[in-house]
């Protein structure tokens, strides 16, 4: 099985690698194995797994990702304006604010912007999404619903569902992007004009919404 590993170096810079493990295996086994391989572990670590806090003794599931926190790491500031703005598929810019960078390992969070008449096409996720409206006004449609959207209204968009919106205002529309894992989850789309299928984006190379 393949797990993905964050770990930080020296500097306090993360960076991920997926490892292959026999499987089923402990995390306590697995970081055993895994010391001849990655950097050196600190010797009192906090267990990251998908997000949540785990033990030693728990088991490890191909696909999982698992991160070695020394008890004395904090969180993350990130300045935005130190982010890079990445072209999306759509054509929109987006920024990916919380990821594998910040060591995350069960939350991306992004931010997008669209000029009036822009849209994000039709599409679908293998995970949840939330969406939060800053500024700008427009239409999202939630498989056959379609609802205003603007400030003060989110969305919650269940694994699947097919979902794309567009600004109908005057003004840019300001969008907050979140999936329950630490990059931008891989993207369906199903516009007729424009039919692909895009996988997980990592920050490497690959899709953007």
């Amino acid at each position: 099985m393949r797990v993905r590993v964050h770990l930080p170096d020296a500097t306090g810079e993360w960076s991920a690698r997926d490892v292959s493990l026999p499987e089923p295996i402990s995390i306590d086994t697995a970081r055993e194995q895994l010391r001849d391989t990655v950097e050196p572990f600190a010797a009192d670590v906090r267990l990251i797994l998908n997000g949540r806090e785990a033990t030693g003794s728990t088991l490890l599931q191909d696909g999982d990702h698992l991160a070695f926190w020394s008890r004395n790491d904090g969180g993350s500031l990130i300045e935005h304006g130190g982010v890079p703005i990445m072209q999306s598929p759509s054509g929109l810019p987006t920024q990916h604010l919380v990821n594998e960078r910040n060591g995350s390992t069960g939350l991306f969070v992004g931010q997008q912007w669209l000029q009036p008449g822009e849209r994000v096409y039709l599409h679908t996720h293998p995970c949840d999404e939330a969406l939060t409206y800053l500024s700008g006004i427009g239409e999202a449609t939630l498989g056959e619903a379609v609802v205003p959207i603007g400030p003060g209204r989110s969305l919650f968009i269940p694994t699947g569902l097919l979902h794309g919106f567009r600004n109908t205002g005057n003004e840019v529309m300001h969008v907050m992007v979140f999936f329950p894992v630490p990059y931008f989850a891989p993207t369906g789309i199903v516009d007729e004009a424009d039919r692909r299928q895009l996988p997980a984006d990592r920050d490497e190379a690959g899709s953007k919404e």
